[in-house]
């Protein structure tokens, strides 16, 4: 279901249903009662690759349209009084973008994984096979400079990934959400969708 006709449907529910309940409006207000107080805030701007304009807020979300480009195409329309055959040829649709809080997420992760305060590195364990970070050399080195600079702080370390998903073959349209992962988590729930990051 698109989130045009989602909205449809919630507009619907709101001319059955009594004037005592109110259905949301929208999928984003459908997921903002639905969800739980964990879930994460967000900002979502909106971008016109054409005229490098980016808007904070639309009027109308589901057209997904450039503003300023749609003047300009109902104007031609207005002038020249007939139908563009190519009207694609005009329209800018928006790349959206969301913005998360890391802050927020690794607050999260910290509170749900309390053994981060107290973990140890297991740099002295003796293993000839690398089969966590903490055995690399790379992350020794940084380990025992962060202790001469500073003894006795815990200091954390993450993995950045990033990676484009499309969303459906019949659509141009994927996301690259950006990844981070903090290493010092164990290894069994280091990747778990609780513990990623979304930057």
């Amino acid at each position: 279901m698109t989130q045009e006709s989602f909205s449809i449907m919630c507009e619907l529910l709101g001319l059955i249903c009594k004037k005592e309940f109110k259905p949301p409006k929208n999928f984003d207000e459908c997921l903002n009662n639905v969800i739980d107080s964990d879930c994460l805030n967000f900002e979502q701007t909106w971008l016109c690759k054409n005229c490098i304009i980016m808007y904070e807020d639309l009027t109308d979300k589901i057209k997904n349209l450039c503003p300023k480009l749609y003047q300009i195409i109902e104007l031609i329309q207005f002038y020249k009084n007939k139908n563009l055959t190519d009207i694609n040829i005009f329209i800018s649709w928006l790349q959206i973008d969301y913005t998360i809080s890391i802050e927020q997420q690794i607050k999260r992760i910290f509170e749900k994984n309390k053994s981060l305060y107290d973990s140890e590195y297991h740099l002295n364990e003796q293993n000839d096979e690398i089969t966590d970070i903490y055995h690399g050399n790379l992350y020794k080195s940084i380990y025992k400079q962060q202790e001469k600079t500073e003894p006795n702080q815990k200091f954390f370390t993450m993995i950045f990934n990033t990676d484009g998903i499309k969303l459906c073959n019949k659509s141009d349209l994927s996301i690259w959400p950006m990844i981070l992962v903090i290493n010092e988590l164990p290894l069994e729930s280091r990747f778990s969708f609780d513990n990623i990051i979304i930057a």
